[in-house]
């Protein structure tokens, strides 16, 4: 569920400019903490227009200044507030965004199935995961909170030969819970992505479960997903 975080601002304080294609990450992460959301969506708007690429705000910025709140924190340079303003921050930031222009597809693209499992409360990670391959051109249908074996059931109906799941806490029942939807999926013959930070806390979670890949952000999922879809025409295209 989205948050409508209250939007605060000081009229003293001038506001910084992002002057270059540099994602402004220390300013971004300061406007956040300081409550200031409007600062902190000026700053990403003004981002996105430089780069015009939501996908680059998306891993350069957003996904960037959740790192590094995180860095912070556990060199006790910041507090579980902070990170949860950062939070709240990005909440502002997807809220202030016009509708995600929808890009070419890429070569034979089929629709792609992302999800967080039952369980997960956290679905920022999914949302900006779907806003950045509806950019790059595909159809995304996003299911937060659905059980494994509806998930795995929908894939197979609805024919989709990638899924991706987002997890940003992995509970032992969790764990068991993406274990199975994992094994299901690969039994099917889908193609599974994993990301989020439950992943990225524990680098070799993914391989664990037996993913395809570990998405370290957006960019690096979508440009992946490209790749299987066009070696899979290629080699339909020879056979």
């Amino acid at each position: 569920m989205a948050l409508n975080p209250e939007r605060h601002s000081s009229p003293s304080v001038q506001r910084p400019q992002v002057r270059s294609r540099r994602p402004p990450i220390r300013q971004f992460v300061r406007a956040a903490v300081a409550r200031d959301f409007d600062d902190a969506t000026e700053l990403s708007l003004g981002f996105l227009a430089q780069t015009e690429s939501r996908t680059r705000l998306f891993s350069d910025l957003l996904h960037a200044a959740v790192q590094h709140i995180e860095e912070r924190w556990h060199l006790g340079e910041a507090t579980v507030n902070d990170e949860y303003a950062v939070y709240l921050a990005i909440e502002a930031v997807l809220a202030a965004l016009p509708e995600t222009p929808v890009g070419e597809p890429p070569l034979g693209a089929p629709p792609i199935l992302l999800a967080t499992l039952a369980g997960e409360e956290h679905d920022l990670g999914l949302r900006l995961l779907a806003g950045s391959f509806t950019e790059a051109g595909w159809r995304v249908d996003a299911r937060a909170g659905i059980e494994g074996p509806e998930l795995i059931a929908v894939a197979i109906r609805d024919m989709r030969r990638i899924v991706g799941i987002s997890a940003t806490f992995m509970s032992r029942r969790a764990r068991a819970a993406t274990v199975a939807t994992v094994a299901g999926l690969k039994a099917a013959g889908i193609h599974v992505l994993a990301g989020g930070a439950a992943f990225s806390r524990s680098p070799a979670l993914g391989q664990q479960m037996g993913v395809d890949l570990v998405a370290t952000d957006a960019r690096f999922a979508v440009l992946y997903a490209n790749r299987l879809i066009r070696t899979a025409t290629m080699r339909a295209a020879t056979t």
